[in-house]
Order: C-alpha cells, then structure tokens, then sequence
C-alpha cells in the first residue's frame, strides 16, 4: 500500500481495483502455504498444477496485452 501512497493522481477505480488485486494474492498465498503445510501433491497433469499454471499465463497475458512499457529512453 505504501507504492499507492507515493504515486499521485491514481484514480478510486485504481485503488478499488488494487485493493481487490491484493486481496487475491494474499488469499493465494494462504491458499499456496496450507498446500505446502499439508504437503499436497503437485505434478504435472494434476488440477491444481493446471489452474496454478492458468493464473499464470492469464497474468503474463494481461502484463503483455494493458501493462505500459516504460519509454525507450529508459535505458540511456
């Protein structure tokens, strides 16, 4: 939250959607640790390898498709 703070101008609805962002990655990292403490198995071919590895490609398809590359002048 602390990045919001330090980014003026940032819209309700970008705050809305952040907090609702954030709220999804810490029910993920809850839902990850208690596989981990319960030692679930997680291979490949399995429901929960498949569905982890769909919120991965649906994230790395949204970075691709919305997020704004910085300027090419980033690197000089």
């Amino acid at each position: 939250m602390e990045s919001l703070h330090d980014t003026p101008g940032l819209s309700g609805p970008y705050i809305d959607t952040y907090i609702r962002l954030r709220d999804i990655r810490n029910t993920m990292a809850t839902t990850f640790h208690h596989l981990e403490e319960e030692g679930e198995p997680i291979s490949p071919g399995t429901p929960l390898y498949e569905v982890i590895e769909q919120i991965e490609d649906l994230s790395s398809t949204f970075l691709e498709a919305v997020a704004e590359s910085p300027d090419e002048d980033w690197d000089e």
